[in-house]
Protein backbone atom coordinates (compact mmCIF):
# COMPACT_ATOMS: atom_id res chain seq x y z
CA UNK A 1 0.00 0.00 0.00
CA UNK A 2 1.67 3.18 -1.24
CA UNK A 3 1.01 6.36 0.81
CA UNK A 4 1.39 8.56 -2.26
CA UNK A 5 -1.17 6.52 -4.18
CA UNK A 6 -3.56 6.66 -1.22
CA UNK A 7 -3.20 10.44 -0.99
CA UNK A 8 -3.92 10.81 -4.69
CA UNK A 9 -7.12 8.77 -4.31
CA UNK A 10 -8.18 10.70 -1.22
CA UNK A 11 -7.92 14.15 -2.80
CA UNK A 12 -11.24 13.95 -4.74
CA UNK A 13 -13.00 12.96 -1.50
CA UNK A 14 -11.85 16.04 0.38
CA UNK A 15 -14.35 18.50 1.84
CA UNK A 16 -12.84 21.99 2.07
CA UNK A 17 -15.24 23.15 4.79
CA UNK A 18 -14.49 20.08 6.87
CA UNK A 19 -10.75 20.54 6.41
CA UNK A 20 -11.05 24.11 7.65
CA UNK A 21 -12.99 23.01 10.75
CA UNK A 22 -10.82 20.10 11.89
CA UNK A 23 -8.58 22.18 14.12
CA UNK A 24 -11.71 23.46 15.86
CA UNK A 25 -13.07 20.09 17.02
CA UNK A 26 -9.65 18.41 17.28
CA UNK A 27 -7.27 21.22 18.30
CA UNK A 28 -3.57 20.52 18.24
CA UNK A 29 -0.69 21.39 20.53
CA UNK A 30 2.31 20.24 18.50
CA UNK A 31 5.42 18.95 20.23
CA UNK A 32 9.00 19.94 19.52
CA UNK A 33 9.68 16.45 18.22
CA UNK A 34 6.71 16.42 15.93
CA UNK A 35 4.91 19.52 14.79
CA UNK A 36 1.42 20.16 13.50
CA UNK A 37 -0.42 17.52 11.53
CA UNK A 38 -2.19 18.25 8.28
CA UNK A 39 -5.44 16.83 6.93
CA UNK A 40 -6.71 16.11 3.45
CA UNK A 41 -10.17 16.96 4.76
CA UNK A 42 -11.98 13.65 4.27
CA UNK A 43 -14.96 13.22 6.58
CA UNK A 44 -14.95 10.15 8.82
CA UNK A 45 -17.90 8.31 7.15
CA UNK A 46 -16.34 8.87 3.72
CA UNK A 47 -12.98 7.65 4.97
CA UNK A 48 -14.62 4.52 6.40
CA UNK A 49 -16.09 3.68 2.99
CA UNK A 50 -12.74 4.33 1.35
CA UNK A 51 -11.06 1.91 3.76
CA UNK A 52 -13.37 -1.05 3.10
CA UNK A 53 -11.83 -2.35 -0.16
CA UNK A 54 -8.34 -1.63 1.14
CA UNK A 55 -8.87 -3.63 4.30
CA UNK A 56 -10.35 -6.61 2.44
CA UNK A 57 -6.88 -7.10 0.96
CA UNK A 58 -5.20 -7.35 4.38
CA UNK A 59 -4.93 -11.08 4.97
CA UNK A 60 -1.42 -12.05 6.05
CA UNK A 61 1.50 -11.55 8.41
CA UNK A 62 3.26 -9.73 5.58
CA UNK A 63 0.34 -7.30 5.45
CA UNK A 64 0.81 -6.63 9.17
CA UNK A 65 4.45 -5.69 8.56
CA UNK A 66 3.41 -3.58 5.59
CA UNK A 67 0.83 -1.70 7.67
CA UNK A 68 3.38 -1.05 10.43
CA UNK A 69 5.59 0.57 7.81
CA UNK A 70 2.65 2.43 6.26
CA UNK A 71 1.61 3.79 9.66
CA UNK A 72 5.19 4.78 10.42
CA UNK A 73 5.32 6.75 7.18
CA UNK A 74 1.99 8.39 8.06
CA UNK A 75 3.44 9.53 11.39
CA UNK A 76 6.59 10.82 9.72
CA UNK A 77 4.48 12.87 7.32
CA UNK A 78 1.95 13.73 10.07
CA UNK A 79 -1.07 13.38 7.77
CA UNK A 80 -4.31 12.60 9.60
CA UNK A 81 -6.02 10.38 7.05
CA UNK A 82 -2.94 8.26 6.42
CA UNK A 83 -2.54 7.67 10.15
CA UNK A 84 -6.20 6.71 10.53
CA UNK A 85 -5.95 4.22 7.67
CA UNK A 86 -2.72 2.81 9.06
CA UNK A 87 -3.94 2.39 12.64
CA UNK A 88 -7.34 1.00 11.67
CA UNK A 89 -5.69 -1.35 9.21
CA UNK A 90 -3.48 -2.67 12.00
CA UNK A 91 -6.54 -3.19 14.18
CA UNK A 92 -8.07 -5.33 11.43
CA UNK A 93 -4.96 -7.52 11.39
CA UNK A 94 -5.35 -8.74 14.98
CA UNK A 95 -4.73 -12.34 13.95
CA UNK A 96 -1.17 -11.40 12.96
CA UNK A 97 -0.22 -9.06 15.77
CA UNK A 98 3.22 -9.50 17.27
CA UNK A 99 5.65 -7.53 19.37
CA UNK A 100 7.28 -5.88 16.36
CA UNK A 101 4.94 -2.99 17.09
CA UNK A 102 6.93 -2.16 20.23
CA UNK A 103 9.83 -0.74 18.22
CA UNK A 104 7.48 1.86 16.75
CA UNK A 105 6.23 3.24 20.08
CA UNK A 106 9.16 5.65 20.57
CA UNK A 107 8.73 6.81 16.97
CA UNK A 108 4.97 7.43 17.17
CA UNK A 109 4.24 8.77 20.66
CA UNK A 110 6.46 11.87 20.30
CA UNK A 111 4.64 12.76 17.07
CA UNK A 112 1.20 12.98 18.70
CA UNK A 113 -0.26 16.48 18.79
CA UNK A 114 -4.01 16.03 19.37
CA UNK A 115 -6.61 13.82 21.01
CA UNK A 116 -7.98 12.22 17.83
CA UNK A 117 -4.83 10.38 16.77
CA UNK A 118 -3.75 9.80 20.38
CA UNK A 119 -7.01 8.07 21.26
CA UNK A 120 -7.14 6.06 18.05
CA UNK A 121 -3.57 4.83 18.41
CA UNK A 122 -3.53 4.19 22.13
CA UNK A 123 -7.16 3.34 22.78
CA UNK A 124 -8.01 1.61 19.53
CA UNK A 125 -4.74 -0.22 18.85
CA UNK A 126 -2.54 -0.36 21.94
CA UNK A 127 -5.46 -0.95 24.31
CA UNK A 128 -6.54 -3.93 22.21
CA UNK A 129 -2.99 -5.21 22.11
CA UNK A 130 -2.81 -5.08 25.91
CA UNK A 131 -6.04 -7.09 26.12
CA UNK A 132 -4.58 -9.67 23.72
CA UNK A 133 -1.29 -9.88 25.60
CA UNK A 134 0.85 -8.49 22.78
CA UNK A 135 2.05 -5.67 25.02
CA UNK A 136 1.48 -4.32 28.53
CA UNK A 137 1.05 -0.88 29.99
CA UNK A 138 4.70 -1.08 31.04
CA UNK A 139 5.62 -0.71 27.37
CA UNK A 140 4.21 2.82 27.57
CA UNK A 141 5.13 3.74 31.12
CA UNK A 142 8.13 5.87 30.15
CA UNK A 143 5.61 8.42 28.85
CA UNK A 144 3.77 8.71 32.19
CA UNK A 145 5.54 12.00 32.97
CA UNK A 146 6.23 13.00 29.39
CA UNK A 147 6.53 16.75 28.70
CA UNK A 148 3.81 16.57 26.05
CA UNK A 149 0.26 16.17 27.34
CA UNK A 150 -0.34 13.67 24.53
CA UNK A 151 2.31 11.27 25.78
CA UNK A 152 0.71 11.34 29.21
CA UNK A 153 -2.80 10.96 27.81
CA UNK A 154 -1.54 8.04 25.73
CA UNK A 155 -0.72 6.07 28.88
CA UNK A 156 -4.17 6.67 30.38
CA UNK A 157 -6.13 5.94 27.21
CA UNK A 158 -4.24 2.69 26.61
CA UNK A 159 -5.60 1.38 29.93
CA UNK A 160 -9.25 2.08 29.16
CA UNK A 161 -10.19 -0.97 27.08
CA UNK A 162 -8.35 -3.41 29.39
CA UNK A 163 -10.15 -1.87 32.37
CA UNK A 164 -13.51 -2.07 30.58
CA UNK A 165 -12.98 -5.74 29.81
CA UNK A 166 -11.53 -6.62 33.20
CA UNK A 167 -8.31 -7.60 31.43
CA UNK A 168 -6.05 -5.02 33.01
CA UNK A 169 -3.98 -5.09 36.18
CA UNK A 170 -6.39 -3.01 38.25
CA UNK A 171 -3.84 -2.39 41.01
CA UNK A 172 -1.23 -1.12 38.57
CA UNK A 173 -3.76 0.94 36.61
CA UNK A 174 -5.08 2.68 39.73
CA UNK A 175 -1.51 3.30 40.87
CA UNK A 176 -0.82 5.06 37.56
CA UNK A 177 -4.10 7.01 37.64
CA UNK A 178 -3.28 8.21 41.16
CA UNK A 179 -0.30 10.09 39.73
CA UNK A 180 -2.73 12.14 37.62
CA UNK A 181 -5.38 12.64 40.31
CA UNK A 182 -4.53 16.30 40.93
CA UNK A 183 -4.09 17.25 37.27
CA UNK A 184 -5.94 20.30 35.98
CA UNK A 185 -5.02 19.72 32.35
CA UNK A 186 -8.27 19.14 30.51
CA UNK A 187 -6.97 16.34 28.29
CA UNK A 188 -5.61 14.55 31.36
CA UNK A 189 -8.45 14.83 33.85
CA UNK A 190 -11.00 13.97 31.16
CA UNK A 191 -9.02 10.82 30.36
CA UNK A 192 -8.82 9.98 34.08
CA UNK A 193 -12.61 10.28 34.33
CA UNK A 194 -13.05 8.09 31.26
CA UNK A 195 -10.71 5.41 32.61
CA UNK A 196 -12.36 5.34 36.04
CA UNK A 197 -15.86 5.16 34.54
CA UNK A 198 -14.87 2.21 32.39
CA UNK A 199 -13.13 0.53 35.33
CA UNK A 200 -16.29 0.94 37.41
CA UNK A 201 -18.08 -1.64 35.26
CA UNK A 202 -15.81 -4.45 36.46
CA UNK A 203 -14.32 -2.99 39.63
CA UNK A 204 -16.94 -0.73 41.26
CA UNK A 205 -15.64 -1.19 44.80
CA UNK A 206 -12.09 -0.38 43.78
CA UNK A 207 -13.19 2.75 41.94
CA UNK A 208 -15.33 3.85 44.91
CA UNK A 209 -12.30 3.49 47.15
CA UNK A 210 -10.11 5.38 44.68
CA UNK A 211 -12.33 8.43 44.40
CA UNK A 212 -12.89 8.51 48.16
CA UNK A 213 -9.13 8.42 48.74
CA UNK A 214 -8.37 11.14 46.19
CA UNK A 215 -11.53 13.25 46.50
CA UNK A 216 -9.63 16.23 47.88
CA UNK A 217 -7.52 16.59 44.74
CA UNK A 218 -9.58 15.14 41.87
CA UNK A 219 -11.10 17.64 39.47
CA UNK A 220 -14.75 18.29 40.28
CA UNK A 221 -15.94 16.93 36.95
CA UNK A 222 -14.10 13.65 37.58
CA UNK A 223 -15.79 13.21 40.94
CA UNK A 224 -19.21 14.06 39.52
CA UNK A 225 -18.97 11.88 36.42
CA UNK A 226 -17.50 8.85 38.16
CA UNK A 227 -19.95 9.02 41.05
CA UNK A 228 -22.81 9.36 38.58
CA UNK A 229 -21.54 6.31 36.71
CA UNK A 230 -21.28 4.29 39.91
CA UNK A 231 -24.70 5.36 41.18
CA UNK A 232 -26.76 5.45 37.98
CA UNK A 233 -24.71 3.71 35.30
CA UNK A 234 -24.54 6.98 33.37
CA UNK A 235 -21.96 9.76 33.14
CA UNK A 236 -24.69 12.41 32.98
CA UNK A 237 -27.97 10.89 34.22
CA UNK A 238 -30.00 13.99 33.32
CA UNK A 239 -29.21 13.76 29.63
Amino acid sequence: MDPNDILTKLQPLADAAYAASIDHFAPQSPTEEGGAWTSVGVRVPVLREFEKPLFKQLQSADDYQMMLEFTDEAFKRRIRELAVIGIEGLVKLKRYWNRDVLSYIPKWIPQLSGWETTDLLCGGLFGNMIVQGVMTIENLIEYKNYPSVWGRRAVIVAMILPLRKGAGDIDRCLEILADYASSREKMIYKAVSWALREASKKYPDRVHAFIDKHAAVLHGSVLREVRNKLDTGKKNPNK
